[in-house]
C-alpha cells in the first residue's frame, strides 16, 4: 500500500512540474510579446516627438515672431 502512495505523490510531484514549466515558458512568451509591443510604441512616440515639440512652440500666441507677418505665415 505504501509503494502505491509513493508513486502516487511522485506521479503528482511530477505532474506539478510539468505544469510550473509550462507555465514558465508561457510567462516567457508573453513577455516577449509585451517586448515588441513595447518597442512599437517607443518608435512611434520618439517618431512624433519631433512635430509635436515644433507645433507647441510655434502654436503659443506670439506676438513678435517673423512668420506671423509673412504672407503665408
Amino acid at each position: 500500500m505504501q509503494d502505491h502512495a509513493i508513486e502516487i505523490q511522485e506521479r503528482v510531484e511530477g505532474f506539478r512540474q510539468l505544469l510550473q514549466n509550462i507555465l514558465s515558458a508561457n510567462l516567457a512568451l508573453v513577455s516577449l510579446q509585451q517586448n515588441d509591443e513595447v518597442k512599437r510604441v517607443s518608435a512611434w512616440a520618439a517618431s512624433l516627438f519631433a512635430p509635436t515639440l515644433i507645433g507647441t512652440v510655434y502654436g503659443m500666441n506670439f506676438d513678435h515672431m517673423p512668420e506671423l507677418h509673412w504672407a503665408f505665415g
